[in-house]
């Protein structure tokens, strides 16, 4: 599974109202999910990046960059995650968060705790994220009162 479908997913079930920030956000929300619930198996295959913004996936970012600040519009091509755990992962997250505000977003995941501060370094840029620290973050994230 790519990347790319799973963003077409969420920015499908969001009307194409998110934007790349906030699908950014989702995107990482939806891996930490589908890694702690289904034994460490990711919904997509590519790694994220910690950027000053929070977890980036550059396979994502850079065709949706061009809109900048406004809601990503039908981009990419148009295939999304097919029927199964990683699409119903990334649905519930969508319906369960997908009306938050982006600064919210960003507050989750840039939790102190969590992946991205552990591999954020200001100044370095495309520091990768291992799919197992994020799964740790789940795990963290089931015994600390956030």
């Amino acid at each position: 599974m790519r990347a790319l479908d799973a963003a077409v997913t969420l920015a499908d079930a969001s009307g194409w109202t998110l934007t790349n920030l906030q699908l950014q956000k989702l995107l990482y929300i939806t891996q930490m999910f589908h890694l702690g619930e289904h034994g460490g198996l990711p919904a997509f295959n590519e790694d994220f990046q910690a950027w000053k913004l929070g977890p980036v996936l550059p396979a994502v970012y850079g065709p949706a960059k061009v809109y900048g600040s406004r809601p990503v519009k039908s981009l990419f091509h148009k295939s999304a995650l097919p029927e199964g755990t990683a699409r119903d992962t990334a649905l519930e997250v969508y319906n369960e968060l997908g009306q938050t505000p982006a600064f919210k977003l960003v507050a989750i995941t840039h939790w102190d705790k969590g992946a991205w501060a552990k591999h954020y370094r200001d100044g370095e840029f495309g520091r990768r994220i291992p799919k197992e620290d994020i799964l740790n973050e789940y795990r963290t994230r089931q015994t600390v009162k956030i």
